[in-house]
C-alpha cells in the first residue's frame, strides 16, 4: 500500500485543470490509496487533497458509477451494495412491510 506521503505527491501532480492529463492515471488504484488513507490524521491529505481530489474526479466525470458507486461499497463493508440503487431498497422496504 502507497504511504501517505507518496500519496500527497502523487494528489500534488494531478492537473484537474487538464481533463486528458487524468485519463493517463489509474483511477482503480488512486481510489483506492485515497480511501485507504481517508481517515488520516494528516489534515492536509485528508481535507485538502483527498476530499477536494473526490471531488473533483466527480465533478469532472473522470470516475464511473462503478467507480463512485460500487467499489466504494465494496471497500466499505457496512454499505451493502444493493442498497445504493433505489429499486433495490424498495424492495428491501416492501419486505420489512410483509406481516409474519
Amino acid at each position: 500500500m502507497i504511504t501517505e506521503v507518496h500519496l500527497k505527491e502523487k494528489l500534488r501532480t494531478i492537473d484537474f485543470t487538464c481533463p486528458d492529463s487524468i485519463k493517463d492515471w489509474d483511477m482503480d488504484e488512486l481510489l483506492k490509496d485515497m480511501v485507504h488513507h481517508i481517515g488520516s490524521i494528516d489534515g492536509e491529505l485528508r481535507d485538502s487533497l483527498i476530499y477536494t481530489s473526490f471531488y473533483r474526479l466527480m465533478e469532472g466525470n473522470h470516475l464511473s458509477q462503478e467507480q463512485i458507486l460500487l467499489k466504494r461499497a465494496n471497500d466499505c463493508p457496512t454499505i451493502h451494495a444493493n442498497w445504493l440503487f433505489p429499486s433495490e431498497m424498495e424492495r428491501y422496504r416492501e419486505q420489512i412491510k410483509r406481516p409474519y
